[in-house]
């Protein structure tokens, strides 16, 4: 994939660009929608199919304090919309400077940019620019100078209810496993670089593998089963996500700690996909690490039950 910076020129050799506008966090069932409409206007156009989207999401500049948990990391929003088909991204660094932009400078900079930009998608409400006054009847005022498509993509819903980047992180803070994934259009996994941990595991006979989900949207705490892909190989393991509170931990925010079973390979720095099935257990204080040892022997055997099903 090639990314392009957002202040430079693209060169390319079709007759024009067509583009879509978005997080596309989680590219999920209704961002699939508005790629589909992209690829297929590049099609019919001769065009060269592309998208704009934000290294982060623009409300962790606008109101921090208000962020929303992201479901996935940067990396594999990308490597999704690679797999959809897009080989070329404008990523914008989204900064102060490009919050204060208003809605021509910013149409301005990427009509120019990407000229000529033959269309542009957006999904129904998205909005962009100072003020979030960049909106489908703005963007289509503007545009009529460029010659300009603008294609608004209809929601897309799931049992009647609106697919949205939101509700899906409400589904995953429920556990809601099934449903988060019937939104995205994919099972639902936690895409993470492992980070070396404490190691305390290792002693007691069941190394983890340290997930970072700092700014993620992550499941309950507790005890799960889960499939985990590493590469293009494919393993059972114990997810744990919690306080760890017999280990008398005093950091607020939850860890994330697989036990890969059958595994023992070095990890660190590397990324993993941990795909939950089951929540087992709420997370628990024990008296002792040997008394947790043999919870943790218990729940591998519960959850080799869960695989079974599974298979």
């Amino acid at each position: 994939m090639q990314i392009i910076p957002f202040n430079s020129v693209l060169e390319h050799n079709s007759k024009g660009v067509c583009a879509a506008l978005g997080v596309f966090d989680g590219v999920h069932l209704g961002h699939q929608s508005v790629i589909a409409q992209v690829l297929k206007d590049a099609r019919q156009m001769h065009a060269l199919p592309l998208v704009i989207t934000f290294d982060k999401h623009p409300i962790s500049v606008l109101n921090p304090a208000k962020a929303p948990k992201m479901i996935y990391p940067l990396e594999a929003k990308l490597s999704l919309l690679e797999q959809l088909g897009i080989e070329k991204v404008m990523l914008i660094p989204f900064n102060e400077k490009i919050a204060s932009l208003s809605a021509p400078d910013f149409f301005k900079i990427i009509s120019t940019n990407l000229f000529p930009l033959l269309s542009i998608s957006m999904g129904t409400g998205f909005v962009f620019a100072r003020n979030r006054t960049g909106n489908i009847k703005k963007l289509r005022e503007m545009a009529v100078e460029t010659g300009t498509i603008v294609q608004e993509v209809p929601s897309v819903c799931v049992h009647e209810e609106k697919i949205s980047s939101s509700q899906i992180r409400i589904e995953i803070s429920r556990g809601n496993f099934e449903k988060a994934s019937q939104m995205l259009g994919r099972p639902y996994s936690i895409i993470s670089n492992v980070v070396v941990g404490d190691q305390i595991g290792r002693t007691i006979g069941y190394p983890t593998a340290n997930l970072s989900v700092v700014d993620r949207a992550i499941p309950p705490t507790g005890v799960y089963a889960v499939t985990v892909l590493i590469g293009e190989r494919q393993f059972q393991g114990c997810m744990n996500i919690g306080l760890r509170p017999t280990l008398g931990c005093s950091d607020p925010k939850p860890r994330v700690e697989v036990c890969i079973l059958n595994f023992n390979e070095d990890l660190y720095g590397k990324t993993i996909e941990v795909i939950p099935l089951k929540r087992l257990r709420d997370e628990k204080k024990f008296a002792s690490l040997d008394t947790l040892r043999i919870q943790i022997a218990q729940d591998i055997k519960q959850a080799q039950s869960v695989f079974s099903e599974e298979t």
